[in-house]
């Protein structure tokens, strides 16, 4: 059964095909109120061992963050039978998943975008600098609108995003909330390159989700004038670091780019989960990557100067196990408030 949530994004491409290779040749000919938990418990773990009954499209066992994923489109399916009252309880209560890795990500730095802007052509290296300084999500920056931006907060309106296989615009981010951003001096200097000598008001050219008629260009274009999207973005980027002999960077990287920076600055994760339009301080967490700044960072605080490194005892020969610790304090960054749109500017 699958629930009621909107469909202009690309998740329901992603989903349909969790659904065609997992669930339904585990799942499709059983009645919903026949599944009970143990057998949900079974499949899990078949998944994990690579022992599941799948489509022929599948060739290995997923990863641990990949059932994750494939297991919360069943939840959610099973939820919603709940909500609709064709199952009394859930088969789901306190399934155990596989623990995922915690690995380092790649991500961009200054000097990786300095670099590679060396080959980029203009518009995507404006693109790449844009998302360094913004962290925008990829769909958020190629759905920007100059409507977006507000020159008396010095900021931009996040609320536009560009539906790549739907080639459609939805009227909302991920959280299903608008959230601004300051802007740096970069960003809002590409910003006005990216806009100088346009008419701003003709309308995007692509079709918005809820009908509405569009009377603001879009930001980023590429040099031909048409609608930038975040796959032609990864390409370039893919590209460019084939070329360079150097680690492959993908649009996420630019985010989880801007993520590390914010936090090397200073910026505690309550602070980056409102700018990047996080509910889960745990989610923004994931995006910033440990660097020797960060470490700087706690040596400083424990009265350690930068790069004084710790004293070794001589001759030490037995290394015991290691630990971190982590502390966040409240943030109390505030943002002004949404500007109200006239039907007008509802697009």
């Amino acid at each position: 059964m699958r629930d009621k949530r909107n469909f202009d994004s690309d998740t329901p491409t992603t989903e349909g095909y969790i659904v065609e290779s997992y669930l339904r040749p585990q799942w499709g000919e059983t009645p919903l109120n026949e599944i009970a938990q143990g057998a949900v418990q079974d499949w899990v773990d078949d998944l994990k061992d690579g022992k599941l009954r799948r489509s022929k499209t599948v060739s290995a066992p997923p990863s641990p963050g990949y059932i994750h994923r494939i297991y919360s489109v069943f939840n959610v399916s099973i939820k919603a039978a709940v909500k609709a009252e064709v199952l009394d309880a859930s088969p789901c209560v306190g399934i155990e998943l596989p623990k995922r890795p915690k690995r380092p990500k790649p991500y961009m730095t200054t000097k990786d975008a300095e670099l590679l802007g060396s080959t980029l052509r203009s518009d995507y290296k404006d693109a790449v600098d844009f998302g360094l300084e913004t962290g925008l999500r990829p769909n958020e920056l190629t759905g920007m609108h100059a409507s977006q931006a507000d020159e008396e907060a010095r900021g931009f309106w996040v609320t536009d995003v560009y539906v790549r296989r739907k080639k459609v615009i939805r009227g909302y981010p991920k959280d299903k909330d608008a959230r601004f951003i300051p802007a740096t001096d970069k960003a809002w200097e590409i910003y006005e390159r990216r806009t100088a000598g346009r008419d701003l008001t003709t309308g995007c050219g692509i079709p918005h989700s809820d009908g509405a008629k569009c009377r603001s260009a879009l930001v980023f274009l590429t040099v031909r004038n048409r609608p930038m999207n975040q796959d032609t973005l990864g390409y370039q980027l893919r590209t460019k670091a084939q070329k360079l002999g150097t680690a492959t960077k993908s649009p996420y990287s630019v985010r989880r780019g801007f993520a590390t920076r914010g936090a090397e600055g200073g910026m505690n994760a309550f602070e980056l989960a409102d700018v990047m339009g996080h509910s889960d301080i745990k989610i923004t967490q994931e995006y910033v990557q440990r660097t020797r700044r960060t470490g700087d960072r706690m040596r400083a605080a424990l009265a350690q100067p930068a790069g004084e490194s710790t004293p070794r005892r001589a001759r030490l020969k037995v290394i015991k196990g290691r630990g971190t610790g982590r502390g966040i304090a409240r943030s109390s960054h505030r943002f002004p408030s949404a500007p109200k749109k006239s039907e007008e500017d509802a697009s």
